[in-house]
């Protein structure tokens, strides 16, 4: 079997828990991951020709009730990542970044103290979503993404088109970091037949070793689509 893959979907849990079981804070775990994000996005786009898109589950909704603490961290890194490390990538990799999520973030994380930082990612994820749309491939980032607001968004004048998905491709293949054996809301229209991969390593220890071993498998193995 050789199983095509042009649609990848990652869920980076398990960042956390591996923080406090290294004595670290939660900073340094989504700088790790972070910095993951960029090897895998790098490697995967170049190592696999077919491969055009890549998904990867960010900050749910449900994420945005996490702590000041916890979301000043996630918004900190981001824009470090957006003024500098994506743009020396785009030299690199031919790809598109797609905000996948609420669009007005502002409204739901009132939390005090993070306006400033808030409107400054919103602004630089514009920016490169803007600076980016005519490339190639895709990266969805998913940030305040809700599977049913995306759902009632996709329905006009009664009737459901799956062509109003904000992604309307379907995923072939999910890698879950962290060990927990569940989707989290993480596209479920889209991963109606996707093979659904669970590995007991927290996403800071997550490598390309990893990823690509994943890969072999999910292409080697018999796949029936409901057939």
């Amino acid at each position: 079997m050789n199983n095509s893959l042009r649609h990848l979907g990652i869920i980076p849990d398990g960042n956390r828990r591996w923080a406090s079981q290294n004595q670290l804070s939660n900073f340094d775990a989504y700088l790790r991951s972070f910095n993951n994000i960029i090897d895998i996005i790098e490697y995967s786009f170049k190592t696999y020709s077919e491969l055009t898109e890549i998904s990867i589950y960010l900050l749910s909704f449900d994420n945005l009730n996490r702590s000041k603490k916890e979301i000043d961290d996630f918004l900190s890194i981001g824009i470090m990542f957006f003024e500098s490390v994506f743009m020396t990538l785009f030299h690199k990799v031919d790809f598109q970044i797609r905000w996948i999520g609420l669009s007005n973030l502002e409204t739901y994380l009132t939390k005090k103290g993070i306006e400033e930082k808030l409107k400054k990612f919103v602004s630089l994820l514009n920016d490169v979503e803007y600076k980016t749309k005519n490339n190639q491939n895709k990266l969805n980032l998913l940030i305040g993404y809700d599977p049913i607001i995306e759902l009632k968004n996709s329905i006009l004048d009664g009737v459901f088109d799956e062509n109003n998905l904000t992604i309307n491709t379907k995923l072939d293949l999910i890698i879950r970091t962290g060990g927990n054996t569940r989707l989290s809301g993480f596209l479920p229209l889209q991963s109606r037949y996707a093979d659904f991969i669970i590995i007991d390593i927290h996403f800071p220890e997550f490598t390309i070793q990893y990823l690509n071993q994943i890969i072999i498998n999910y292409k080697a193995k018999k796949l029936n689509f409901g057939i």
